[in-house]
């Protein structure tokens, strides 16, 4: 667990994501989980309310999402299936700008352990919802 200056780097990184979430701004979540360890991202996630839990672990890119899935706690992780499960990030996700709505459901490839398999299930989003990433050029 990072620690700066005597605060815990996750309860910082709790409550701004919360705020950034809270309003919207999709694209200022990823950057500020972007630089944190993983073991620090699945602190910070777990500290968020319920409904942002699922949400802030959509913004991760798919291979960080596998790792910080499994840093967190076993009652956080079975809240993440059961709201990624009901659609309720999907519709939250279907809100945001189709440019946040991309970089929220993709995700590179790569394989993890075995106990990051529904990480990667639910990751990747309802069945058949498959999209294709951005090209550059």
């Amino acid at each position: 667990m990072g620690e700066a200056n005597g605060i815990l780097v996750p309860e910082v990184v709790a409550r701004q994501l919360e705020a950034l979430l809270e309003v919207g701004n999709y694209d200022g979540a990823k950057l500020l989980l972007q630089p944190v360890q993983e073991v620090d991202a699945a602190e910070a996630i777990g500290n968020l309310p319920r409904t942002l839990q699922a949400l802030a672990f959509r913004l991760l890119p798919k291979d960080e999402a596998i790792a910080v899935y499994e840093y967190l706690p076993v009652d956080v992780q079975q809240t993440l299936l059961e709201r990624l499960r009901s659609g309720e990030v999907l519709e939250l996700v279907e809100e945001m700008s189709p440019d946040a709505a991309h970089r929220c459901r993709r995700g590179s490839g790569g394989r993890g352990s075995a106990a990051a398999q529904p990480a990667r299930r639910l990751h990747a989003g309802p069945a058949g919802d498959h999209h294709r990433p951005l090209r550059a050029g």
